[in-house]
């Protein structure tokens, strides 16, 4: 199993079981799909006595019953974070582009109100006791403020660094910052 063989050189471990690109694999997400692998996970982690911590990364097109199934499995195990969200295979009649047909999953901006109402349902339905890991549409200090009002204790990003560089984290700091203050916070914690 790879977690022997990378666990030593990570932080952490993420089960992604969400991306549309891989057949089959958003299966994982479903109830006894999930309750097994993650039985099984920590069963190996504890056989080889593997410290690192388990996050798992859900998608956003699950409907309120599977995210409610998944919320009540990583509140009953020992999974340490949920990042939320992988891509989405939702197509807006928004989407200008001339590859808007194509199979895979959707990035950045077409997904940001999604993976937030996604994060916001999670984060009440887990009674904000899993820190929540906000994905999916980030490019700007706004966009990470509402991943964090809507339960995200960390955001993370990837479509725009690939359109604006690793650059563009200075930016999302600097707007972030500005908004914590406009808003008297004096710093995302509080």
């Amino acid at each position: 199993m790879l977690l022997k063989i990378f666990y030593k050189d990570a932080d952490y471990i993420t089960l992604n079981i969400s991306s549309p690109n891989t057949p089959g694999l958003r299966e994982l997400q479903q109830k006894y799909n999930l309750e097994k692998l993650i039985k099984n996970i920590f069963l190996f982690k504890r056989k080889y006595s593997l410290d690192i911590p388990i996050f798992i990364k859900i998608d956003p097109d699950l409907t309120d019953k599977s995210l409610k199934d998944i919320a009540d499995i990583t509140l009953s195990s020992n999974i340490e974070s949920v990042i939320i969200s992988n891509t989405s295979i939702r197509r807006s009649k928004e989407l200008k582009n001339k590859n808007f047909s194509e199979k895979g999953g959707i990035s950045g901006k077409p997904i940001l109100k999604i993976s937030n109402e996604i994060l916001k349902k999670f984060y009440i339905f887990t009674n904000g006791k899993i820190p929540l890991i906000g994905v999916g549409g980030v490019s700007s200090g706004k966009d990470a403020y509402e991943k964090i009002i809507n339960g995200a204790s960390l955001v993370q990003l990837y479509t725009s660094l690939v359109y604006n560089s690793p650059f563009i984290i200075k930016k999302i700091k600097e707007e972030l910052a500005f908004l914590l203050k406009k808003n008297n916070y004096n710093s995302i914690n509080s």
